[in-house]
């Protein structure tokens, strides 16, 4: 379970440094309905609206988690959404 996150967060990742390479805008969020977080500080591990765990996290981590589960995460001052 862990290493499937892990493998889709490294495919989603070279996709983007891929485009970025390329000089590609970036429609991630749309076509994935997931954002690109930077975490602020340690988190534990959370459950997504599709009862998915996330994390944990630690301040600096990146991690793609689907737009919906992230309005409070900004609210709150433990994520800064990454613009790319």
């Amino acid at each position: 379970m862990v290493y499937q996150h892990l493998d889709e967060a490294f495919k989603k990742m070279d996709e983007i440094v891929r485009r970025i390479l390329e000089g590609k805008t970036l429609d991630l969020e749309e076509k994935t309905g997931k954002i690109i977080l930077r975490f602020l500080k340690d988190t534990p591990s959370l459950v997504g609206l599709n009862l998915k765990t996330y994390g944990p996290f630690k301040a600096e981590d990146l991690a793609s988690i689907p737009i919906k589960n992230v309005e409070k995460l900004i609210g709150y001052g433990i994520v800064k959404k990454v613009e790319v």
